[in-house]
């Protein structure tokens, strides 16, 4: 009887009508007219295998006069009663005219743009624990589809998984309901592809909606899904379900960085140390993620344990894992010959970056490497710990590396203050061999950085509440475990004016806090008598430190690198510094007519021909010789003239800083040159800007001007300060303590942080910092050749925890004032209510006070004379040398 209920309908446009034919229809041949039914042909040979083919036993036999084997549906007289059964066509009898009744409407087939949506179920009737009318498809953290509802504490905005890309399907054309192809966010895969149509639904408070019917062009949608749970059988969409299609307005959504916390550049960056409190989303304690007994991670109330977070850079090459992921959106905007479109991007990728998270260290020097690690016990559960990279495994304790997924917010007041994250670890461990044995050759860790391992959970029923490992596969009632981070970044820098309110260009000490302070200075005269161990440049300019029996008064100019990285200010320091004002300067090629700071002056002074002049300062700055030492590592014999013990010294070379537009220069001046030999242009001021290099004196821009490609003239040779990093001309101040409890007469503690090529980064353990030995500042650095002995070589390795430590202390005292100012083989030292030249017999020697008035000029008889001079600072020119300030008591 199987097929006795299955019919065949052929539509006829021509007559717009439908022959339905009974598939393997009784009926009796022509030939057979006169047997009883039982006798007839069709009720022996029913063939049973044949009911899918119309008419299987009748189309044995046919109509003679019209050859036609078809049957259908008609009224006859079957035992003198009119019925409804089955004739050969064309047989003068009376067919029926059918009526099919539809109790239903239309369906309507509609598009919705491409675009980003929510989708909500919309069913009159859903009306079940895990399946409501209002209840969002999504799908859980293990990429599994089902239905959910928005939990009082999160917020879908934030949640890609609960977001879906549709796209159209075909070229756009008016009025045309083009295919849609519909994928989650975050999980992409094509959930559906087809047609949708206009209907009649009912969101969460049963209000009509206009909502959508779908049918599949593939045929394929889940089989349903487990009532007891809310999860769907496949990732496909459900035909029974009628759609609440809403577009996501929410700006977050159409971020790159959509669903994981993404920390930026600023609280990241290797010049701060970010200090980070991290909170368990609780909406009945207060409680904190804490490093206790046993090196445990767990969550309590109380004081926080601070920890760092820093960017997932794993060994083995592997490098900072920051991973693309989800659907993207590419819509159409012209369609071209061939099939051919041309398409823009709406929806890019999604990506995140994972995260180690660290126990903060007790200073910002040594480094503890307390990381997050889970820990195998016995249970075969994974609990996390504080552990060193060192004692990790990565089976049995293994390095947390996490994706943090956006999952709840937490609340005050019931106002939202913060994104809340579950702790997603991709890290899984090593696989152990047949024999139980690790194997650890090849990379070091099996990152599952398409979606992760398991999530950190907090231990329910735990007297410590410990976090542990649990399950990515959520149903839709679970709530995970999710925290938030606060806590204020400490920068690894000083910056002297922002840090102690001290001026820009101010003046400063340097010193070593130890019996007494004993301060780094300009030493031109081998104060520190390296000369009896070794050979020095007896012309040079070296970094001295006071030690028992040297008295100095080492002001050092203060003067900021403008181009650098804002958590990392870098300082050239100087002495007899002249800074020069931007201006304006006579535009002819003399520069006869000379400078003016402002453009009036130079305009009462009857001049129309000038043009802008760019300032610089200009005088003696400290470097470090990196570029000075040779490849002799002698301590004492032909030892190196810029070297100590090995070590690379630190001197003063003179030198021109000055900003270009978006670029910034420290040129030096070339041997067999001076600065003053490049003062050339007269200053028109009243006050004269310069002091120190050429009184009265400014550059001419000429001795600047070097040829495309090169770095050098016959003059200077320029250098780039502007960057993220040192050169050898300039420093940055390390902190080694987070809390800044100095002043300005004691600052706090600091490494005078230098550069060494190729190694030097911000914040970095490696690179080269001044450090005193055996009373000489010297570098100590990564990698200092300490000479061959006994056919053996040997290599210095230091790092920063090698470094010197110094303090600083603002001054009112010029940059020389006080010093033994030494100037060729001529010195100047100011006393109370005299100035002392020595080496100058026969020089003439003028002192003129702060108004330029002249308080002496006589020529000196001896190598040491006296010279009376009033109270205050005073400037003192001796014949043939540059001019040095003095402060006169």
């Amino acid at each position: 009887m199987k097929a006795r209920y299955y019919f065949r309908a052929t539509y006829f446009p021509t007559n717009d009508s439908i022959v339905l034919e009974p598939l393997n229809a009784a009926v009796q041949a022509p030939f057979e007219d006169g047997k009883d039914w039982k006798d007839s042909e069709c009720t022996k040979s029913f063939a049973t295998m044949q009911y899918s083919k119309a008419n299987t036993l009748v189309n044995d036999f046919y109509n003679p006069n019209t050859g036609s084997r078809t049957v259908a549906l008609a009224i006859d007289d079957v035992s003198g009663k009119d019925v409804l059964t089955v004739v050969y066509d064309n047989t003068n009898t009376q067919f029926v005219k059918l009526t099919i009744n539809r109790p239903f409407a239309y369906l309507t087939r509609t598009t919705v743009p491409d675009g980003l949506y929510y989708i909500n179920l919309a069913n009159k009737d859903a009306d079940e624990r895990n399946r409501s009318k209002g209840m969002s498809i999504v799908h859980n953290m293990a990429s599994k589809l089902m239905y959910d509802t928005e939990a009082k504490n999160q917020d879908y905005s934030l949640m890609p998984a609960t977001m879906w890309v549709v796209k159209q399907l075909g070229c756009p054309e008016e009025g045309l309901a083009n295919y849609v192809q519909i994928q989650n966010r975050e999980y992409p895969g094509v959930v559906f592809e087809g047609q949708l149509y206009k209907v009649e639904g009912q969101d969460a408070k049963g209000h009509k909606i206009e909502a959508y019917r779908f049918i599949d062009r593939t045929g394929n949608y889940s089989a349903g899904y487990e009532s007891n749970i809310g999860w769907f059988k496949e990732n496909l969409l459900r035909v029974v379900d009628i759609m609440d299609i809403q577009e996501v307005e929410e700006e977050i959504a159409y971020t790159e960085t959509h669903g994981y916390k993404w920390f930026t550049k600023d609280e990241l960056n290797d010049g701060v140390e970010n200090n980070y409190q991290i909170n368990w989303n609780n909406g009945y304690v207060d409680a904190v993620l804490k490093h206790v007994k046993g090196n445990n991670i767990a969550v309590e109330e109380g004081d926080a344990t601070i920890f760092e977070i820093a960017e997932a850079t794993l060994a083995t090459n592997q490098g900072a894992k920051e991973y693309q992921f989800g659907a993207e959106l590419k819509e159409i905007v012209d369609c071209k010959a061939g099939n051919e479109v041309e398409e823009k991007a709406v929806l890019n990728q999604l990506k995140r970056k994972a995260y180690l998270i660290k126990v903060k260290d007790n200073n910002l020097i040594d480094n503890d490497e307390l990381f997050l690690a889970s820990v195998r016990d016995n249970d075969g559960r994974y609990y996390y710990k504080a552990m060193k990279l060192s004692e990790m495994d990565n089976y049995y304790k293994k390095l947390g590396v996490f994706y943090l997924k956006a999952d709840q917010i937490n609340l005050e007041g019931g106002n939202p203050v913060d994104t809340c994250y579950v702790m997603v670890d991709i890290n899984a461990p090593k696989t152990l061999s047949a024999d139980n044995i690790l194997d650890l050759t090849g990379n070091v860790y099996d990152l599952m950085s398409d979606n992760g391992w398991m999530k950190a959970a907090v231990e329910a029923g735990s007297e410590m509440r410990v976090l542990r490992d649990n399950n990515l596969e959520d149903q839709p009632n679970d709530v995970s475990d999710a925290f938030y981070f606060s806590g204020n970044p400490v920068n690894q820098y000083i910056n002297i004016a922002a840090d102690y309110k001290v001026d820009l260009n101010s003046n400063i000490k340097f010193f070593q806090q130890l019996a007494e302070k004993n301060y780094l200075f300009e030493d031109g005269n081998d104060a520190n008598k390296v000369s009896l161990i070794q050979d020095i440049n007896p012309d040079f300019h070296y970094l001295g430190v006071e030690s028992k029996g040297l008295t100095t008064k080492p002001a050092l100019y203060v003067d900021e690198v403008v181009k650098d990285n804002p958590n990392m200010q870098r300082y050239l320091f100087g002495v007899r510094v002249d800074s020069i004002r931007d201006g304006y300067i006579c535009d002819h090629s003399s520069r006869i007519h000379g400078y003016w700071e402002l453009k009036e002056e130079a305009e009462d002074d009857g001049e129309v021909h000038f043009e802008a002049y760019n300032g610089y300062t200009a005088g003696w700055f400290l470097v470090n010789l990196e570029d000075s030492i040779s490849q002799n590592n002698n301590m004492m014999h032909d030892a190196d003239l810029y070297k100590f013990n090995s070590y690379t010294r630190l001197g003063f070379v003179e030198g021109i800083h000055q900003v270009e537009g978006d670029k910034e220069y420290f040129y030096v001046v070339n041997y067999g040159y001076k600065l003053k030999d490049l003062m050339t242009v007269k200053d028109n001021g009243v006050e004269p800007q310069a002091t120190y290099v050429a009184k009265g004196k400014v550059l001419d821009p000429k001795y600047l001007v070097i040829e495309s490609g090169k770095t050098a003239n016959k003059w200077v040779t320029r250098h780039s300060i502007a960057g993220d990093v040192n050169t050898n001309h300039t420093f940055s101040l390390r902190k080694t303590k987070s809390d800044n409890e100095g002043t300005v007469e004691l600052s706090e503690p600091f490494l005078l942080e230098s550069y060494l090529e190729d190694v030097s980064k911000i914040g970095s353990f490696e690179g080269a910092w001044v450090k005193t030995e055996n009373g000489v500042p010297v570098l100590a650095k990564l990698g200092t050749d300490a000479g061959d002995h006994e056919w053996g070589t040997s290599n210095i390795a230091e790092r920063i925890g090698q470094s010197g430590v110094f303090y600083f202390e603002t001054t009112d005292e010029e940059a020389t004032a006080n010093d033994d100012i030494t100037t060729s083989s001529i010195s100047v030292i100011a006393g109370n209510g005299v100035v002392t030249v020595k080496g100058a017999a026969g020089k003439n020697v003028v002192i003129t006070n702060v108004l330029g008035q002249t308080v002496a000029n006589t020529v000196v008889a001896s190598d040491e004379a006296q010279i009376s001079t009033p109270a205050g600072v005073v400037v003192v020119a001796v014949e043939g040398e540059a001019a040095v300030k003095a402060i006169v008591k």
